[in-house]
């Protein structure tokens, strides 16, 4: 080649280089962080391609302020108030020649102002409200409360400013308001508003005796009062006779107990005795045990939302009488639910499942124990003398206070403690305080020698989470307030006629965002002539007695990682990363949310019934049984498995598919493959061939099993249709296209995730973000996380669940049976 012909070409190939700017030809966005805020949000934008020189970003029509600007990343302020809303993230680069193409991001959300409910602090003079979006220039504050209380007149103010942030506003408290006010926070952007309470924090030492009406038969009293830490809330549990003696008629009654006040009456199943309800946290349920007038054992569950309507009975076992209350043990290992009770000969007795209550076992502690009063018991792992043990129960026993480490089979491992105790009032109560190192023990004794009640008075003592036979030396001796302590007249006197009990309550800390452990005693009396007691003369106390432990805030015993979700239709499961699966929602009496055993490293979900891939590769399945879908299983090792209403499939690892069910139209057809993945719908299944190309068979009346041509790295199939993720990380859609379902999200997505709800879809972005479209009946779209990265997502029939990158799950979408509520 000559010199001018080499020259003209080296001229052509700088001049067509030109033309075309790295930034135009590999430019990208794959995320942008935070996805939502105000004014005065700091924006970042990550990808590749952008460029060194500095061009422009637009919220939707408004350009905003440019921080900084790299290849890979731009930052930018949120500087101008837009409505309420989603907008789009415009970035247009600099070419050498000529503007770039313009890059688009869907989508950032304006918000308005939000105030934290619940999360106030104050010092006497002044408050401090928690939220999020209040802009970076101050707006404006506005309080409406009634002046002097409940009776007081109605006035609205504006009160002094005296610190504005992002999340915290600071303000003078208007001298007249007291409890519970309407504060709004409006901005640029928009008005939050929320209700809070000045009388809220964290309560002192004292009493929360509940209302005393006029009249026999209406007083809240019976026994006494227990308490439960469950789902981010306290539960306050008591019973109400509604008759002249305490036994006639009762009624059990439920509170929440919230900055040291509790509810109103909260709707709970009608009880059997006036005895005191003993609560136990089983997995994402709360069980709720009571004994009945004939002294059966009987239990009824509570999913956080709403109550199972009957009673069960545990097969007819008794306890002493029926004012004997029970002591509940969950072991969290084995699942094992244990409840140990004072039988007829005054013997311990345990009565135990493991397989959710639909089975019982009962069966004598040995050697023998002989108890004067109920027991108590708490769970506690450990060894001693060289035996494993799971519970420990505190008894009383020929006049000595003792406490016995049992093993898993209700065998008496050792005496853990023993002491003297010359008259003691009822049963000593055990209290695990998870957030320490720390087993509380609570009893009551009179120990005045002439028998008067003048001395009345309750002893915590406290244990270190070892079996040295000793407690902590810390023991707390609790007189009983006055009112009840000396309150003899005559023949009659006041009496702390039953046994205590306690409960840790984990209370948020507004300022630390961590828990405070406060121990919470209960304990009844009664103003009484010769034990004879009428009902309108008895009561129930619950005291705060301190913050357990050293005091600091700690957090609850941390919940576990979850590595992968399934929603069925009432109902979702959750696989950990112990391997043990963990079900929760509405079980129907089927069997759907009962925990398997063993441990699994798969699970998937139907509206009926759940099958897991174990850990040595073979199937398991639960719940109802219909056409074969639980029994008809196929034996052998399996790599995946995806179940539909009526039927299943599993991918074997040679790549062929089994199914089995109710076959219909073809649905239960094996395959050869080979295959790499499969997912099946309620008439059809789709699976993704080693070319990396779709296979799908079954029944095709919208179009369901004629996927898109192409190639796929994942894909989830529902009812009447089906999405995939191309191999550029674009999602495809096909079937039958109502509600939106089948509408391909904008080519600018890419997806590394994507599932199928009946009438929604929603996938995890390349960035770990979410995205949803479809219907939106019950936030099924619109409640979509907007915050944080996710790293397994799958939807439900009408609801989705996703893992985040941390382990937690978070759900959204219908939640009529708790299938929302993840117990993690």
């Amino acid at each position: 080649m000559n010199k001018r012909v080499l020259a003209t070409a080296l001229w052509i190939g700088l001049l067509l280089a030109g033309l075309v700017s790295p930034a135009q030809a590999q430019s990208t966005i794959s995320g942008v962080s935070p996805a939502e805020g105000t004014v005065g949000t700091q924006v970042t934008i990550t990808g590749s391609g952008f460029g060194e020189k500095h061009g422009e970003v637009l919220l939707g029509t408004e350009k905003c302020k440019v921080l900084d600007w790299s290849d890979t990343q731009i930052t930018f302020l949120v500087d101008k108030a837009q409505h309420p809303g989603n907008y789009t993230i415009t970035v247009l680069l600099q070419g050498d020649k000529k503007p770039a193409e313009p890059l688009t991001f869907e989508a950032f959300a304006m918000r308005r102002p939000r105030i934290s409910p619940g999360e106030l602090l104050h010092d006497g003079g002044t408050a401090t409200i928690v939220g999020a979006f209040f802009g970076d220039k101050r707006g404006a504050l506005r309080l409406a409360y009634l002046e002097g209380g409940a009776d007081g007149e109605v006035v609205i103010e504006d009160p002094k400013i005296l610190d504005w942030s992002m999340n915290t506003i600071r303000f003078e408290l208007p001298e007249g308001l007291i409890g519970k006010f309407v504060v709004g926070v409006s901005n640029e952007v928009g008005a939050g508003l929320a209700l809070l309470d000045l009388s809220g924090g964290t309560p002192l030492l004292g009493d929360y005796v509940p209302p005393n009406p006029a009249g026999y038969g209406h007083e809240e009293n019976g026994t006494n009062s227990s308490g439960v830490f469950f789902k981010g809330s306290f539960y306050v549990f008591s019973t109400t006779p509604h008759g002249f003696f305490s036994w006639e008629h009762p009624s059990l009654r439920l509170r929440k107990l919230a900055n040291g006040t509790l509810s109103d009456f909260l709707p709970i199943t009608k009880g059997e005795t006036d005895t005191t309800p003993v609560p136990l946290v089983v997995g994402d349920k709360l069980w709720l045990f009571h004994t009945a007038t004939d002294s059966r054992i009987l239990y009824t569950v509570f999913d956080g939302i709403s109550w199972d309507n009957r009673w069960h009975d545990i097969l007819g076992w008794k306890t002493a009488n029926s004012n004997c209350e029970v002591a509940a043990v969950y072991n969290p290992v084995t699942h094992r639910i244990a409840i140990y009770n004072r039988s007829s000969n005054n013997e311990l007795w345990m009565a135990y499942s493991d397989n959710n209550g639909q089975s019982w076992t009962g069966k004598m502690v040995t050697p023998t124990v002989k108890l004067t009063e109920a027991p108590s018991a708490v769970y506690y792992p450990g060894t001693v003398n060289n035996a494993t043990y799971d519970t420990l129960v505190a008894v009383i026993e020929s006049g000595k206070q003792r406490a016995y480490a049992l093993d898993p089979a209700g065998t008496n491992v050792g005496t853990v403690y023993s002491y003297d105790v010359a008259d003691a009032k009822g049963r000593p109560f055990l209290v695990d305080d998870q957030g320490s190192d720390y087993i509380y023990l609570v009893v009551y004794w009179n120990d005045d020698p002439t028998g008067n009640v003048l001395n009345n008075e309750l002893y915590i003592s406290r244990m270190r989470k070892q079996y040295n036979n000793s407690w902590d030396t810390f023991t707390k001796k609790w007189e009983l307030p006055p009112g009840v302590r000396d309150g003899q007249v005559g023949f009659y006197y006041y009496s702390p006629y039953w046994s205590p009990n306690g409960a840790i309550n984990y209370e948020r800390n507004s300022t630390t965002g961590l828990y405070d452990r406060k121990l919470y005693i209960n304990y009844g009396w009664a103003f009484s002539s010769w034990d004879f007691q009428t009902v309108a003369n008895a009561k129930w106390t619950m005291s705060l007695l301190e913050t357990p432990g050293t005091g600091v805030p700690s957090s609850p015993p941390p919940a576990p990682v979850v590595t992968q979700v399934s929603g069925g239709e009432w109902h979702t499961c959750g696989l950990r990363s112990d391997g043990v699966i963990d079900c929760w929602g509405d079980d129907d009496g089927k069997g759907r949310t009962y925990k398997p055993d063993g441990t699994y490293q798969a699970v998937s979900s139907a509206p009926y019934h759940n099958c897991g891939i174990k850990t040595d590769d073979t199937l398991y399945c639960w719940g109802e049984e219909d056409g074969g879908r639980i029994s008809g299983r196929p034996t052998g090792t399996f790599t995946q498995l995806a179940v539909a209403e009526w039927h299943g499939c599993g991918l074997r690892s040679n790549g062929a598919v089994d199914c089995w069910g109710i076959q219909d139209g073809g649905r239960t057809d094996d395959k050869a493959g080979p295959f790499k993945q499969v997912r099946s719908g309620n008439w059809h299944n789709c699976a993704i061939k080693t070319d990396d190309t779709l296979y799908c068979w079954g029944i095709n009346d919208t179009g369901r099993t004629v996927p898109p041509a192409g190639t796929f790295t994942q894909i989830d199939v529902a009812d009447w249709h089906g999405c995939g993720v191309r191999t550029n990380g674009t999602v495809d859609c096909w079937g039958k296209p109502d509600s939106g379902r089948t509408d391909d999200p904008p080519s600018s997505m890419t997806f590394k995730q994507v599932t199928t709800g009946n009438w929604h879809n929603c996938g995890i972005k390349t960035d770990g973000t979410l995205h949803c479209w479809g219907s939106d009946d019950d936030g099924r779209v619109s409640d979509m996380p907007t915050t944080g990265t996710y790293a397994y997502i799958d939807a439900g029939v009408r609801h989705t669940c996703a893992v985040r990158s941390d382990g937690k799950v978070v759900c959204w979408g219908t939640n009529s049976s708790g299938q929302c509520t993840p117990p993690y």
